[in-house]
């Protein structure tokens, strides 16, 4: 392929690529709140299976690697003691009664460690969503180490964590900026602030609070807070020069 033709094959591309993008924003324009729903929740999921692939393979590879250098270097120790670059000794010596009861109790708990394993994928199999997610949690539980009082379901949790460690951490994070939109709405003191009326002073939300549960109101007219007490008098607060006086009622 030529220049021009790479060239061409590009700008064609280029173009496809505008007219479907365009063609997607004028779909997303025109649908109902059913289709954006259907949408979202669709784009959603098929980026969570493309986030569980990716993390599959990395632990994967991670995993196969350690093994072939594992591997690597027994081979190059057999072949060394064939060579006899070095002794090995244990192979001569009879074992010891101490060695004979470390070599049966670590079968032992490979056995178990076996028998723990497939406790722990029927415990993952609760947690997963999809089949993407139960395989990379699987591949997580194999590729880790964990403390040995962990139980099966120990385990399925913490692989579950690692697996949505990133959608876990948008949640909390969408989740306190929630928290702190609210707090900002309510003024973090439990009581909700109305929008502020026209011409009415933009204060700190305690004191706006403060205000409101003593029973003063925003006059537009006099651009003061007013508060009519049960004599007929007014107590009033100016915002501009933070004085509090009485205006009292006409005899």
């Amino acid at each position: 392929m030529t220049e021009e033709e790479k060239k061409a094959a590009e700008e064609s591309a280029k173009a496809e690529a505008e007219v479907k993008a365009q063609a997607e924003a004028d779909a997303r324009a025109n649908e109902t709140d059913t289709e954006k729903v259907a949408r979202e929740t669709k784009e959603r999921e098929e980026s969570l299976k493309k986030h569980y692939e990716d993390e599959l393979k990395r632990e994967q590879d991670a995993r196969i690697a350690a093994e072939k250098a594992a591997s690597d270097f027994a081979f190059k120790a057999r072949e060394a003691v064939k060579k006899g670059e070095f002794h090995s000794d244990d192979q001569e010596q009879p074992l010891t009664k101490a060695e004979l009861q470390q070599i049966l109790q670590e079968e032992r708990n490979f056995s178990t460690r076996e028998i723990m394993r497939d406790r722990t994928e029927e415990r993952i199999r609760t947690f997963a969503s999809s089949e993407t997610e139960l395989n990379l949690m699987v591949e997580l539980s194999k590729s880790r180490s964990f403390p040995s009082h962990y139980t099966s379901d120990d385990i399925a949790e913490e692989v579950y964590a690692i697996a949505n460690r990133k959608r876990l951490k948008a949640e909390r994070d969408e989740a306190l900026l929630a928290l702190k939109s609210r707090d900002n709405e309510y003024g973090g003191s439990g009581g909700h602030h109305d929008s502020p009326r026209a011409g009415e002073p933009k204060i700190a939300a305690g004191d706006k609070q403060a205000y409101s549960s003593a029973g003063f109101t925003w006059n537009g007219t006099t651009r003061k807070y007013e508060k009519k007490l049960t004599n007929g008098n007014l107590l009033v607060k100016d915002p501009a020069t933070k004085q509090t006086y009485l205006v009292r009622k006409s005899s």
